[in-house]
């Protein structure tokens, strides 16, 4: 009796996942939700029949290129029929299936929504990239609030009908185009001024949305989180006072990251303060000038004394070190650093750490703040050392161990709590 031969990767597939339930059936690909014996969790399965392979490889190269605002994807591998990706799995709800069980949504929502896809299409474009699959089912909104994109479809064949067109060539314009059907999909008839406009660049479509926000105000990722879990809108009375903080939030991305690293830097070498009128409480707002980003720190006038009193003792302190030393010193510490002689064997060993993060964060090592990212060539001592990053949204703790003469190079993607950690040994 003829009996068939399995693959080494079918019983790979067999043994490595558990519980497949299939959670999607489109016409190219099939989408499961499973156990992943190899990393503990649950994962997103995608199965391609081996015909649509490619459409599989532009899938699996599309998320590991661009990392943002998109599941964080595993592996992919094949057996002899299909063609597997593992990518993460999001707990949340599509935006169709939030629709379709809400109806219309409030167009705070809306508008966050907006801005969010917005943001993931201006990162992609500075890729020279474009998604091709702007609707409804491939949006996902988290139960934390966080929006995401679930995969693309850069291909002509795979076409969804209504928002984009066989007809067209598929680029970022068409995507701008579908977003502004998804949001007519999202509130119909509100934002028809500009649902229906024509933009040719992601930064185009911001400003509008911007004043829109400006006028109807917007949800942040709590509030959204509220929303599709309960239904209950938080009272928006008090937000108006902070609709300049939505507009920055959205206008943000229309800058360019080179005018951040290039100009900036120049403009800010002096501490610049600005005052602020608030009516609960006088405040001075205090512009850190060695932030790679423009960021405002609103501070009482009290807390703003502290701070640069102790500015001025740390450049102090700087100074009397510089001028104690001579150059004969200097040359000696520095050659010191490469050459370890009998002297300074027995003396304390370092390493340094460089730290980045996206988005920018609070440094903490061992519970005391360091600054703000990046974080350049910080001398810590040898030994186990925790490093936290915090912003307001999120916070995201891990654990290093520093030898002596090493380079630690840290970067942290706060928007998928992962950490990148590199070593390098010094000689």
């Amino acid at each position: 009796m003829y009996k068939e031969k399995k693959s080494k990767h079918y019983f790979i597939y067999v043994s490595r996942f558990e519980n497949k339930v299939q959670i999607w059936e489109g016409n190219f690909s099939k989408t499961y939700l499973a156990y992943d014996r190899n990393i503990s969790k649950n994962v997103v399965l995608k199965e391609f029949p081996k015909k649509n392979k490619d459409l599989a490889q532009t899938e699996y190269l599309f998320l590991s290129k661009i990392r943002y605002k998109t599941p964080e994807v595993y592996d992919m591998f094949e057996s002899d029929e299909y063609v597997y990706i593992v990518r993460e799995y999001i707990p949340g709800k599509t935006l169709r299936e939030i629709v379709e069980e809400k109806g219309k949504l409030p167009p705070q929502l809306a508008l966050f929504i907006a801005s969010e896809i917005l943001r993931f299409l201006d990162f992609i474009d500075s890729k020279g990239e474009f998604n091709g699959d702007i609707t409804p089912s491939n949006i996902i909104i988290g139960f934390d609030g966080q929006i995401k994109i679930l995969d693309c479809a850069k291909s002509q064949d795979v076409i969804t009908p209504g928002y984009y067109d066989r007809n067209s060539k598929k680029d970022i314009v068409s995507d701008l185009k579908a977003l502004g059907k998804v949001i007519e999909y999202m509130c119909p008839g509100v934002f028809r001024d500009i649902s229906e406009k024509d933009y040719s660049r992601p930064r185009d479509f911001i400003l509008d949305i911007a004043k829109k926000i400006y006028e109807f105000g917007s949800f942040f990722e709590r509030e959204a989180s509220l929303f599709i879990t309960t239904g209950n809108i938080i009272n928006s009375g008090s937000r108006t006072r902070n609709l300049s903080k939505g507009i920055i939030l959205v206008l943000s991305i229309s800058i360019p990251s080179f005018l951040a690293g290039l100009i900036l830097p120049d403009i800010l070498r002096k501490r610049l303060y600005f005052s602020t009128r608030n009516t609960e409480a006088k405040k001075e707002t205090y512009v850190n000038p060695l932030s790679q980003n423009i960021e405002m720190v609103s501070l009482i006038p009290g807390e703003r004394r502290q701070v640069h009193e102790k500015v001025e003792e740390k450049s102090q302190e700087t100074e009397k070190i510089r001028d104690s030393r001579k150059p004969e010193q200097s040359k000696k510490d520095f050659k010191s650093m490469f050459h370890p002689t009998e002297k300074n064997k027995n003396t304390e060993n370092f390493g340094y750490i460089f730290i980045n993060s996206l988005p920018d964060s609070e440094v903490y090592l061992d519970g005391k703040m360091v600054d703000r990212t990046p974080v350049v060539n910080l001398k810590v001592q040898e030994g186990y050392h925790f490093v936290e990053f915090r912003n307001n949204l999120t916070s995201y703790r891990t654990k290093i161990d520093v030898q002596n003469s090493e380079k630690i190079f840290i970067f942290a993607d706060l928007t998928n709590m992962r950490v990148e950690i590199k070593r390098e040994i010094s000689k």
